[in-house]
Parts: C-alpha cells; sequence; structure tokens
C-alpha cells in the first residue's frame, strides 16, 4: 500500500520537480507536493498546510536553499530538509549543512533519493517523540513543582547526612523560614534538642533499607520562638542522578493537638459539671426533707396552746421558719445553677396569663415575707394573655429580683415592677431606691457567690442575680442593670414573645 507524503519543493524547473515526485511514487510513497519558487510562495504553503518533507535546488533566481532554511526556521518549523543540486559544490553543501539541511545529493543521483527520504522522514519522526518526550516530561515537573510548591505541608529532601537539599515554599508559611537558607543546613538544627535523637534515628533506618516509611512526631521551631508540632513521613529517595536521600512530608497538627487539648479539658469540665449536677441533687433531696421537718414542726409550735407560746418564743420560732426557708431557698438556686451548667435545665414554656402570674407572684412574696416593710407597686401594660413564657424560670426571676430590691432599700421604701408586653418582647422593670451598686462591681454582678462591695451586715447568699442570668438565658433573653451608689438600682429583664394559641392578633 502506498505511504502517503506531503512534499514540499522549492525548485525553479517544472520537470525537475516531477522528477522527483515520479521517483518518490515508484518508491512506494502516495505524494502530495506543491512547487514554490520564493519566499512568499513558500510562506503561504507551509502556512496553508503540514508537510512530509522538503526538497530544495541550492539557488533559484529569486530564492535559494540557504534562505528556504532560515524561513522554516524563522517559522519555527522543524521539516526534514533535502538540497537537490546539479551545481552545488562541496563548501556549499557543508555550508548548507550547517545551516541545517538533513542531507544533500546531485542531480543525476537519485539512486539516492529514496534512502536519503527515508532516513530523513525516519529521523524526523524520532525527533518528533523526542520533542514530546521532552514536552510531556516538562509539563510533568511543572505540574509536580506547581503541587510542591503549593502545598501546605513542608516537603524537604535531605541527603544521608541530614543535610537540607531541597525545602518547599511551605516552609515560610508554617515557620518564617526563608526555604533558600535552608538548603545545606542540617534539619535537626530546626528540631526540638529532645527529638533529635529520635530523628536521627529513623533516618538512619530509612537509608538502611529501600521502601522502609517511619512516621514520627516533630517540634520545629519557628522564627518567632514558639515550636510547633509536625507530623512527618519520611522515606528513602533515590534518583536517576546517584542522588540517595530521603524526603520527608510534614504536617503542621499544633492547631490540631490544641483541638483536641480543648475536646478534653470540655469532656472533663462537662464529667466535673455532670458529678456536680448528681451531687447537688443528693444534696438537694436529702436537705429538704429535714428542712421540712423542721419548718413544720416550727409551725406546728406556732400555733399551739396559746398559754405556752410568748413574745420571746414566737420570735424564735419565726427565726426558725426565716432560717429554714432561706436554706430551702438556697439548696434550690443551687440546684438550678447547676442544672443549668449542666445543659440540663428544663425549660417547658406555656401560654400565661402573664400579668396575673406576676400579681400571684407579688402578692407571695409580700404574705410570705411580711417582716419586710417595702411594699411592692406592680404596674403592667400591653396583653398578656397567652404569652408563652416558663413558668418556674419566670418565678426565679421574679421572686429573686424581687427579693433583692427590698432587701436592699430602706424601710418603708417602695419597689416597682413594670411588666410590658409588646410585639416581639416582653419587659420587666424592677426599681428600687434602695443602696445601689458600686461601679467595680458591675462587670461581676451575675458570678456565682460574688456580693457587692457595699452590702454591709445585709445576709445574702450571692446565688440569685445568677439564678437569674441562667434563667433569663434559657428563655434567650437579656439581663441589664442601671443605677449607681445610694440611688437604687433598676434590672431590665427582657425575653423575646412567644405567643400561645389562644392569643390573636
Amino acid at each position: 500500500m502506498d505511504k502517503p507524503l506531503r512534499v514540499l519543493i522549492v525548485e525553479d524547473s517544472e520537470d525537475d520537480a516531477l522528477l522527483t515526485v515520479r521517483l518518490l511514487r515508484r518508491g512506494g510513497y502516495r505524494v502530495e507536493f506543491e512547487r514554490v519558487e520564493t519566499a512568499t510562495a513558500m510562506q503561504t504553503a507551509l502556512k496553508k498546510q503540514t508537510w512530509d518533507l522538503a526538497i530544495a535546488d541550492y539557488t533559484l533566481p529569486q530564492f535559494s536553499a540557504p534562505a528556504a532554511l532560515a524561513l522554516l526556521q524563522s517559522m519555527q518549523i522543524d521539516l526534514p530538509f533535502i538540497v537537490v543540486s546539479g551545481t552545488i559544490g562541496e563548501d556549499r553543501a557543508v555550508a548548507a549543512m550547517k545551516l541545517g539541511a538533513h542531507d544533500y545529493l546531485m542531480k543525476g543521483q537519485w539512486a539516492r533519493l529514496l534512502p536519503a527520504v527515508e532516513r530523513e522522514l525516519r529521523e524526523a519522526r524520532e525527533r518528533r517523540q523526542r520533542r514530546m518526550a521532552e514536552q510531556g516530561l516538562r509539563r510533568s515537573e511543572q505540574r509536580f513543582r506547581a503541587l510542591i510548591e503549593n502545598a501546605s505541608d513542608i516537603i524537604l529532601l535531605l541527603d544521608r547526612a541530614g543535610s537540607v537539599q531541597y525545602a518547599s515554599p511551605s516552609v515560610r508559611r508554617s515557620l518564617d523560614i526563608d526555604p533558600q537558607q535552608t538548603l545545606g543546613q542540617p534539619f535537626a538544627d530546626w528540631l526540638h534538642p529532645d527529638d533529635r535523637t529520635p530523628a536521627a534515628k529513623i533516618l538512619a533506618t530509612v537509608l538502611a533499607a529501600d521502601g522502609t516509611v517511619q512516621t514520627a512526631e516533630w517540634r520545629w521551631r519557628h522564627r518567632q520562638g514558639d515550636w510547633r508540632v509536625f507530623e512527618a513521613i519520611v522515606k528513602r529517595f533515590d534518583d536517576a542522578t546517584r542522588f540517595s536521600g530521603c524526603v520527608v512530608c510534614a504536617r503542621d497538627i499544633t492547631a490540631r493537638l490544641q483541638i483536641e487539648e480543648m475536646r478534653r479539658a470540655l469532656e472533663r469540665e462537662r464529667e466535673l459539671t455532670e458529678l456536680k449536677l448528681r451531687f447537688f441533687s443528693m444534696a438537694s433531696h436529702e436537705f429538704r426533707t429535714p428542712l421540712s421537718v423542721i419548718l413544720m414542726a416550727a409551725q406546728m409550735l406556732e400555733h399551739s396552746e396559746p398559754e405556752w407560746l410568748d413574745a420571746k418564743k414566737l420570735r424564735n420560732l419565726h427565726r426558725i421558719q426565716d432560717a429554714a426557708k432561706s436554706m430551702s431557698q438556697m439548696l434550690t438556686d443551687i440546684l438550678t445553677i447547676a442544672r443549668a451548667e449542666a445543659q440540663k435545665l428544663e425549660f417547658d414554656p406555656q401560654p400565661l396569663n402573664l400579668f396575673e402570674e406576676c400579681r400571684q407572684i407579688v402578692e407571695e412574696m409580700e404574705s410570705t415575707d411580711a417582716q419586710q416593710s417595702s411594699s411592692i407597686q406592680f404596674v403592667c401594660s400591653g396583653r398578656g394573655d397567652g404569652v408563652c413564657l416558663d413558668r418556674k424560670l419566670l418565678h426565679s426571676i421574679l421572686t429573686n429580683l424581687l427579693s433583692n430590691a427590698r432587701k436592699y432599700s430602706p424601710a418603708g421604701a417602695e419597689v416597682a415592677l413594670q411588666v410590658s408586653v409588646g410585639e416581639e418582647v416582653v419587659t420587666f422593670e424592677i426599681a428600687d431606691r434602695g443602696i445601689g451598686i458600686l461601679a467595680g462591681d458591675r462587670d461581676r454582678l451575675f458570678e456565682l457567690f460574688y456580693r457587692g462591695g457595699n452590702v454591709g451586715q445585709i445576709e445574702g447568699s450571692g446565688l440569685g442575680l445568677a439564678v437569674v442570668k441562667k434563667c433569663v438565658d434559657r428563655h434567650g433573653g437579656s439581663v441589664l442593670v442601671a443605677g449607681a451608689e445610694g440611688e437604687g438600682t433598676t434590672f431590665v429583664v427582657r425575653i423575646p414573645v412567644t405567643e400561645g394559641d389562644n392569643r390573636s392578633d
């Protein structure tokens, strides 16, 4: 079967061109050709299609083989180029070869044409294959370098002595060290002193046997002086240049270890919180029973035979009852805080008649705490029916704030409770004209067991405001405080509105 061959013939003699074509066809080629005589015609032909071979006469009236070679080179075309001439001398033939011609022959030596064509076509194929291989290698090297230079991991190439022969740009990102400054330096210089001996043993193990892979955790010093922890993989590396050493891939795991340590700390804290909750639950249960007995006994004695009960005994019975109630409330507050910290504080919002609930809380406080001479003025606005709040948490919020307001107010002073229901928020404002709050105490008001510096001998546990904050947070609300020393205090609690089924627009 004829082999296809596209030939560009640079020749001013049509007969000689046709003779060349006949010889090629006799040699088994299916020839497609074009004859050109000028540089312009040759350039046009080269742009029009791809050619397999160029055969050129050395000298033409308006062109020449050296000029054709120069045109090919300027267009960066690698095309087998054979000079055929009847007048070329040895000097010109050598010059043409130096310019880039692949072969030359004299007209009349047609027996050499086919072998020369076959050889040049074969060598052209080999050149193309080499170029493709080289281009593939360059692309592969470029991709590899792009991967290495953009990798977040540190990649090092170490010789057998442990000196750095290559350091990826990630060295700068991870350790703030110029990679070029590490070349030729022992990589162990960066290591923590305690890690140098284990690292040397790992390198020795890897170098001793091809295919061995070792992993390690190393601490490398950042340029700022702190130590970063890296997870490293070390493997032996040998290449075609007879280089023998190790490649090290290291990933900064400092942040991961810190997160793991934080997770462990949180887990320990969670376990401790659970333990505290169990303890407080048990303590609350165990203490409430005897407190209930004490309170009941004191109440029974208070209502016993009148002739037995004088003023002194009555005062003592009231003290016993107040102490038992105070202890019971303290247990309730501690248990509430423990449940909140364990994220187990029950939250069951139900539609309430808010104003009626608040009125009952006010009446309850005034009746059970009759010794307090401060009255509570209750004012409400908006629509209070169907507002969804947790009844127990609401009770804790208001009783603690109102109790504090009355406790820290002078005798006979009035405490105000104002409740307003808006479209998006319920606002509770509790105001008193008491001792106020020191400026230095504001940031710590809601801390457990913290009491203001101006409370003096007024009794208190330092739990009330902490309970208020936990209960308000459970509702997704906020609590603000205003006032100054000697000018009274105002607490403002805002809780997002959740409408019940029976509340219409």
